[in-house]
């Protein structure tokens, strides 16, 4: 569960390097049945994790962005904000956030760093090249 929290972590950081903003994280879908997951991901990121009242995210992302597209919304900011009805907001823990930021810096991005090659080969070989 850890990696794929330190996974949404590297996520993030990619958006906030090319110039996006992210103050929160909103979720839904299968993983908001957990709150040890919920709770994980917030500390993890050390962002807070939003839990929307629909839980199926591929439906209503296909409305948010159907909904720009028919022009009932300007852009996807304002079809989220007028779609995407939260329920709940988990926030990250101070402490354990810090302590998940250690291990992020120290060893998921060491690793990560160290695996891509490994992951470029079997791309590779599977003709992702």
């Amino acid at each position: 569960m850890e990696a794929v929290c330190f996974g949404t972590r590297a996520c993030v950081d990619g958006l906030v390097s090319a110039g996006h903003e992210c103050s929160e994280i909103i979720i839904a879908g299968g993983a908001t049945r957990s709150p040890v997951w919920l709770q994980m991901h917030a500390d993890v990121t050390g962002k807070p994790v939003v839990l929307c009242e629909n839980a199926d995210a591929p439906l209503l992302g296909c409305a948010i962005l159907a909904s720009v597209g028919a022009g009932i919304h300007h852009n996807v900011e304002d079809a989220v904000e007028s779609m995407v009805r939260r329920l709940r907001r988990i926030e990250p823990r101070g402490d354990v956030a810090a302590e998940y930021e250690k291990i992020y810096e120290n060893v998921y991005v060491k690793l990560s760093q160290m695996a891509r090659p490994v992951m470029h080969a079997i791309a590779g070989l599977r003709g992702g090249g």
